[in-house]
């Protein structure tokens, strides 16, 4: 899917920790100009959705606030929280048995949570991965944007082993973020030439989010560039200050 400004975002894992509520709407994230993925109630207009994608290979994600969802199980004896399909008519079938179903997973146990949605989007194919987030830090007393050329893994294994490959920016919160801050940091996470200001243009879209919704992180793991040479967020995680109005 694409915002209006050209600017790619896909997100494979809707993974908010929230304290106050819920949940956030989507509309909210789309004034925002993120232009985001459907989340679906029912399974037939799971298989509508999925059949203006464009693409015959679909992605199914359960939408149930707990981790390790990739590896649960629904009672309906489903395996996985994360599907892969190649029609509409699969898409129908399969949220089927997760729509309405408990899933269970190793973080939630044998209660389990009720899948009451399914994320619905075109599967993607990612020519390099990078690691993106924004958090408060002490040391900086500010925000901070983090950036890294290994994208899809596991950044407390990249900073035990290869520090030097993270990349933290501060931004002074009274002047705010400056597009020649995130373009350094685009061009120094190794973006190629030919897409490095649309990365620095997502990059100065998040940080807005960060500060409209009073967010303590965001986090993008990975930020990728995809096979068209598109910039695509495949998974994101977002948490918000609870003391905040």
């Amino acid at each position: 899917m694409q915002d209006e400004n050209g600017f790619y975002i896909f997100f494979l894992r809707r993974s908010f920790v929230l304290v106050a509520q819920a949940r956030v709407q989507w509309s909210n994230l789309a004034h925002c100009n993120l232009c985001l993925p459907i989340s679906n109630n029912s399974p037939a207009s799971a298989s509508q959705v999925a059949g203006t994608t464009g693409s015959k290979d679909v992605v199914l994600k359960a939408q149930v606030l707990a981790g390790g969802r990739g590896k649960g199980t629904f009672e309906s004896g489903l395996k996985e929280g994360v599907k892969i399909v190649f029609s509409p008519e699969k898409v129908k079938a399969v949220s089927s048995k997760m729509i309405g179903k408990k899933l269970f997973t190793k973080q939630m146990g044998e209660k389990g949570r009720i899948c009451n949605q399914v994320l619905v989007c075109e599967r993607k194919y990612p020519r390099r991965q990078y690691y993106f987030a924004i958090t408060m830090e002490r040391s900086f007393q500010g925000p901070v944007l983090i950036g890294s050329s290994h994208g899809g893994i596991n950044m407390e294994d990249v900073a035990a082993e290869t520090p030097e490959a993270i990349i933290k920016e501060p931004i002074d919160t009274v002047e705010g973020i400056k597009k020649e801050q995130a373009l350094w940091l685009a061009q120094k996470m190794g973006f190629p030439p030919n897409i490095v200001h649309s990365a620095a243009e997502n990059v100065v879209k998040l940080y807005s989010l960060f500060l409209k919704y009073d967010a303590t992180m965001i986090e993008i793991n990975p930020m990728v560039e995809d096979s068209d040479g598109a910039v695509l967020y495949m998974d994101a995680k977002i948490n918000f200050d609870s003391n905040s109005a």
